[in-house]
């Protein structure tokens, strides 16, 4: 069995064409069929099929070798990245808010590359700033605006929720005219985030009443002792002794996270 007929395969299966197959590897569609019918031969089966439209498509013995084809593949891939560079630094720099279960997963991974990770908290802003000057190799922000020649790959997603220390309903966006807000979350994008989203609701935020990002702290101290009590957090901070203020649109906030790097190389491995 050669690579370069299980490479054909591969190729041919990602574009349900012998002909594209064929155009990457100088071949004529009919010598690519036959290269393909002595692989089949090769393992006892056949492996692809095609419909009326002359559609390629996968039997279930040809399914089950492109899985095992791809894992190989994969391997191939990142035994190669590994070893096309000695041991060398990667500088991260993340903003707050963002999983930490999820950046220590994303530290194995590029260590696993034979880099040597290092990681800084700090706002969004901050974080764009260092991938600007190139003080960072890798950015992880919480909002999505970005400019070339900065590359993006979107890392996860979660909901915001309007929050309070007490349950109290909030029947329509338009009550939070008369709600003195709080951002406790500092630093990751949930400024720009809540403004977009409150804009796009035809809500005006500069009518508002908003302290933006004092810290979770600051605002638990704020929502027991000043009267202060909303804040709008990603649901996973419910835990905190908040409850959700649920009302018309709240819950459709969804609040991303991006990875941004000047090398588009370094967000492949992600």
């Amino acid at each position: 069995m050669r690579t370069e007929d299980i490479s054909l395969l591969m190729i041919a299966i990602r574009n349900s064409s012998f002909s594209k197959a064929g155009q990457e590897f100088g071949l004529s569609q009919s010598a690519v069929s036959k290269r393909i019918k002595a692989l089949e031969n090769e393992v006892g089966g056949s492996l692809l099929e095609r419909d009326g439209s002359g559609v390629v498509r996968l039997t279930s013995l040809g399914d089950s070798l492109f899985r095992d084809f791809k894992r190989i593949e994969d391997l191939a891939s990142r035994i190669k990245r590994k070893t096309a560079h000695s041991i060398s630094s990667l500088r991260m720099a993340v903003c707050t808010g963002f999983d930490l279960t999820i950046l220590t997963s994303l530290i194995a991974k590029y260590e696993d590359y034979n880099y040597v990770v290092s990681a800084k908290i700090m706002s969004s802003h901050e974080v764009r700033s260092q991938i600007e000057e190139n003080k960072s190799d890798i950015g992880i922000v919480g909002f999505s605006s970005h400019e070339p020649p900065i590359h993006s790959k979107a890392a996860y997603s979660e909901q915001i929720v309007l929050a309070g220390m007490k349950r109290v309903e909030v029947r329509d966006f338009t009550d939070l005219y008369s709600i003195p807000l709080i951002f406790h979350q500092k630093g990751s994008g949930l400024r720009e985030f809540v403004t977009k989203a409150l804009k796009s609701l035809g809500i005006e935020p500069e009518r508002l009443i908003i302290r933006y990002e004092v810290g979770y702290e600051d605002f638990s101290i704020a929502a027991s002792k000043r009267g202060y009590g909303y804040a709008f957090v990603s649901e996973r901070h419910l835990g905190d002794g908040l409850y959700a203020v649920w009302g018309t649109g709240v819950k459709e906030l969804l609040r991303s996270f991006w990875y941004l790097s000047k090398d588009s190389e370094l967000l492949e491995a992600i």
